[in-house]
């Protein structure tokens, strides 16, 4: 699967894991196999577009809630 991945082959991607869904494994793989399909067009889209990433925003999000938080603090202190 991890080959599939890298190689950003979609359709040997798709036939590992419906053909792993019917071997017999135990049921904490087949669960997590089973998430793995349910997840499947989503994992396929950050594969294909993995340029995009939301690390920028997480950083932007960041500064957002330290900005916050210091505001907080220095208002608290002020009408103590």
């Amino acid at each position: 699967m991890l080959e599939s991945l890298k190689s950003y082959n979609i359709k040997h991607l798709h036939h590992v894991l419906y053909q792993s869904k019917n071997l017999s494994i135990s049921k904490g793989l087949r669960r997590v196999i089973n998430t793995l399909i349910k997840y499947l067009p989503y994992i396929l889209n950050t594969s294909q577009y993995s340029h995009l990433i939301n690390g920028p925003i997480e950083d932007i999000n960041n500064k957002i809630l330290i900005i916050s938080r210091t505001f907080v603090s220095e208002y608290k202190k002020r009408t103590k």
